[in-house]
């Protein structure tokens, strides 16, 4: 599992649009570190759709 962990402490409030957009990038990063894994990887990564679950607030 690859869990992903910021902080903000440079602003005093973030809108969701920041946060999605943070999200988006960070799934882009994963994606190109998914393609460096040796074949047969993608058997075992499992992305987690946490954008839908955003958009929907």
């Amino acid at each position: 599992m690859i869990q992903v962990q910021g902080a903000a402490t440079f602003v005093d409030t973030i809108s969701m649009e920041e946060i999605g957009r943070f999200i988006l990038w960070t799934d882009e990063g994963l994606r190109q570190v998914g393609k460096s894994l040796p074949e047969g990887s993608e058997d075992v990564i499992k992305p987690i759709p946490v954008m839908q679950n955003i958009q929907s607030i």
